[in-house]
């Protein structure tokens, strides 16, 4: 397999296959004047990072390198300006294309910066994880972190293309690889009965092994986002759905600082919200066995016991996704369909509501 394209109706392709990021099909995207930037994830293994800027060296545009040292906690507005300053260093203006490589949070910060640098300059995504490939670099969304809550300041900013190169797969430790297999599990369960039962089918490790089945379920999901994305572009109505697992598990994510992964946060997010549709009634318990069964096949853990009701709360009350003060959440009906009712996508919830979830789950 060399590549496949798929082309959004908002007019970014998004390129699929091995060793893209050396190929024409990447370089006849890019400039032939003005900077380029490439800000890069500094973990990105350099068997695959030094022949990318042999290449992109030897193009008539001036290329401005940026590696960065990325996590969460990092993901911040100070380091947003810090970029920000040292394209100003560099002489970079309206002139210039960032090409950002790298996971889901470092396509989120740079793509914000592209958003907003010089009121807005070209975006080139190429992400370089799971989650960066199927979720975070489609439908447009850019933000930083606050001490607040996850992604509460940012902006809608398409891309101008998006390259998944299966080949930088390739360089991942087994835990960041399996971390985003979370949001995999997360479109199966929304709109994809036939996807689930595949996943339930193999595991992370013969995933790995396999890249053909591997890229045909990667671009499955990816489509499941783009469809989705398309049709609500702002996050107005059935878009909301993607967010199943993300009220609770951005909670528990920004809570625990660190120490749960944002897969691993979604999956427990993903868990609790079933538990509270079950509560009112929106759908069975079989639907709590088969995400548990799920999850704990791909190495996910369903318990947790260090985090207390306090922690959580502020997180909640701030998150993002809320109504008139209340907290909303995004639930299933069954595996493989999204919960909805006369165009609405998510239900309204109460912290005890949450809390008595979550202690079900022993979450706390």
């Amino acid at each position: 397999m060399k590549y496949k394209k798929i082309v959004s109706t908002e007019k970014t392709p998004i390129f699929i296959g091995n060793s893209l990021l050396i190929t024409p099909v990447f370089f006849d995207l890019l400039p032939n004047t003005g900077k380029l930037v490439l800000i890069n994830d500094s973990s990105i293994s350099s068997d695959f990072l030094e022949p990318l800027l042999l290449e992109l060296q030897k193009r008539p545009t001036t290329l401005v390198h940026i590696p960065l040292e990325i996590s969460e906690t990092k993901k911040t507005r100070e380091t947003k300006a810090g970029i920000e300053n040292q394209l100003f260093a560099a002489g970079c203006g309206r002139d210039t294309t960032i090409v950002a490589l790298g996971g889901g949070v470092l396509t989120d910060l740079v793509g914000f910066i592209a958003a907003t640098y010089c009121r807005g300059v070209p975006l080139i995504l190429c992400p370089s994880t799971i989650l960066g490939m199927i979720d975070a670099s489609i439908g447009g969304k850019t933000g930083v972190n606050t001490p607040y809550g996850k992604n509460l300041i940012g902006a809608f900013y398409p891309p101008k293309a998006i390259y998944m190169d299966i080949s930088v797969l390739k360089g991942l430790p087994q835990t960041v690889f399996n971390d985003g297999l979370a949001e995999l599990i997360k479109h199966a369960a929304l709109t994809d009965k036939v996807l689930f039962e595949a996943l339930l089918k193999t595991n992370p490790e013969a995933l790995r092994g396999d890249f053909p089945l591997l890229v045909d379920m990667l671009e499955t999901s990816a489509r499941i986002k783009l469809k989705i994305t398309e049709i609500d572009q702002l996050e107005s109505g059935l878009r909301a759905c993607l967010n199943f697992g993300h009220t609770i598990g951005h909670a528990i994510e920004s809570a625990a600082k660190g120490r749960y992964a944002h897969g691993q946060s979604i999956i427990f997010g993903m868990i609790t919200e079933t538990v509270i549709a079950i509560n009112k009634g929106l759908c069975t318990s079989e639907t709590l066995t088969q995400l548990k069964s799920i999850s704990q096949q791909y190495g996910f853990h369903i318990k947790a016991a260090d985090l207390k009701a306090s922690d959580l709360s502020a997180f909640l009350r701030h998150d993002k996704k809320n109504k008139e003060n209340k907290i909303h959440c995004s639930v299933l009906s069954e595996v493989g369909k999204y919960w909805t009712n006369d165009q609405e996508y998510t239900i309204s919830v109460s912290l005890e509501e949450c809390f008595d979830a979550l202690k079900e789950i022993s979450i706390f």
